[in-house]
C-alpha cells in the first residue's frame, strides 16, 4: 500500500510563521501550527512551524512523502509595501508593458525597477527553449534578473533566481 503523500506550506508574517500540512491527495489540511516570527534569522520561526505541525500529524511525517514545501513571506511583501530595507525591484514573466499597466501592477510600485520577459512557466520540467533563453539551469540568474540588479545598482550582486 502506497504512503500518502503531503505538501507544506509556511507564511513567515509580521508577528507569526504558521505552517500547514495538506495531504495532497484529498487537499486536506491534517496539521497545522505557528511559530514567532524570528526576523533576525527567519530560519528559527520557520523550522519550529514546520516541526510543531509535523508533531501535530497523528503517526508523523516521513520526509520520503513530503512532495513540496511552499514559503512564502507577509514579512517581505510589507517591508517592500511600506519602503523599509533594502533596494527590490519586481521580475514579471509573461507580461509585456500594457498587461502591466491594464493589470495595474505598474502603478502599484511606482519608481520601482521592473523587468518584463516574454514567455511563461515551463510545467513540464525540461526547461525548454525559452527557459533557456532566459538563463535557467544556473548560467548565472535571468536575463531579468541581471537587468533588475543593473538597475538598482547591484552589479556585482549575485542572482537569487
Amino acid at each position: 500500500m502506497a504512503s500518502a503523500t503531503y505538501l507544506i506550506g509556511v507564511d513567515t508574517g509580521g508577528t507569526y510563521t504558521d505552517a500547514a500540512v495538506i495531504e495532497a491527495k484529498g487537499h486536506k489540511v491534517v496539521a497545522s501550527a505557528k511559530s514567532i516570527t524570528t526576523k533576525g534569522d527567519l530560519s528559527i520561526g520557520v523550522s519550529g512551524a514546520i516541526t510543531a505541525a509535523i508533531a501535530a500529524l497523528p503517526r508523523g511525517l516521513r520526509t520520503e512523502n513530503i512532495a513540496l514545501v511552499s514559503v512564502s513571506t507577509t514579512l517581505a511583501t510589507n517591508a517592500v509595501v511600506e519602503g523599509h530595507g533594502s533596494a527590490v525591484g519586481v521580475i514579471l514573466i509573461g507580461f509585456d508593458q500594457a498587461m502591466a499597466e491594464r493589470t495595474g501592477i505598474a502603478k502599484a510600485f511606482p519608481g520601482m525597477p521592473m523587468a518584463m520577459i516574454a514567455g511563461g512557466h515551463d510545467h513540464t520540467g525540461g526547461g525548454g527553449a525559452a527557459a533557456r533563453r532566459r538563463g535557467a539551469g544556473g548560467r548565472g540568474g535571468s536575463h531579468a534578473s541581471r537587468c533588475l540588479r543593473h538597475r538598482i545598482g547591484l552589479r556585482g550582486a549575485q542572482s537569487g533566481a
